[in-house]
């Protein structure tokens, strides 16, 4: 008798052209979209870092919507978005959550947006598999450790404001080498 094993990932990524990455150099006043994937705790832990992101005049404005859990953006949801200099997805706490968020930020940096995952730790593999499999390697994603639904208001404050260190110097990495790209007046 054979046995057949479906592994739902591929592990050969050398032949693939990288996906061309979309950076922001403006590091101040940022148009930040932030996409709460509906899950509990999620929308608290983006609001959160959004209000750090804000204090530190990263993020000129910031606003958060809701999709749906555990399946990708519809192409017209996206588009809805493509006038935010960043936008961030989250929060990843489950693999199908995850590889949504993954897949959602690549359909954003394919219409030109800075996008980034915020998932839990568990789940980092998920993310960067998902990355690899659609042509962008270096998808960039900030961890939160797991889980945030049990969590209370402290913690979720303590971790945005971590989060929000991260997402600065991800910033700061991604201008190194970028070229420019003018914030949108609001």
């Amino acid at each position: 008798m054979t046995l057949e094993m479906v592994v739902p990932f591929k592990y050969a990524f050398a032949d693939e052209q990288p996906f061309s990455a979309v950076a922001v150099r403006a590091q101040k006043n940022l148009n930040l979209v932030l996409i709460d994937n509906g899950k509990r705790r999620a929308r608290e832990v983006l609001t959160s870092f959004g209000e750090a992101l804000a204090a530190t005049g990263i993020a000129a404005q910031h606003t958060v919507e809701t999709k749906s859990m555990a399946t990708p953006m519809l192409a017209a949801d996206v588009e809805r978005f493509t006038d935010a200099d960043v936008v961030v997805l989250g929060v990843g706490d489950c693999g199908g959550c995850s590889s949504s968020a993954a897949l959602d930020a690549i359909e954003f940096r394919k219409h030109g947006v800075f996008a980034v995952v915020i998932a839990s730790t568990p789940f980092e593999y998920v993310v960067s598999m998902i990355a690899k499999q659609n042509g962008a390697p270096d998808l960039p994603y900030l961890l939160i450790e797991h889980p945030i639904w049990t969590r209370d208001e402290d913690w979720i404050t303590a971790r945005s404001g971590e989060l929000a260190t991260a997402f600065a110097e991800l910033l700061t990495d991604r201008a190194t080498d970028a070229p420019e790209i003018s914030v949108k007046a609001s």
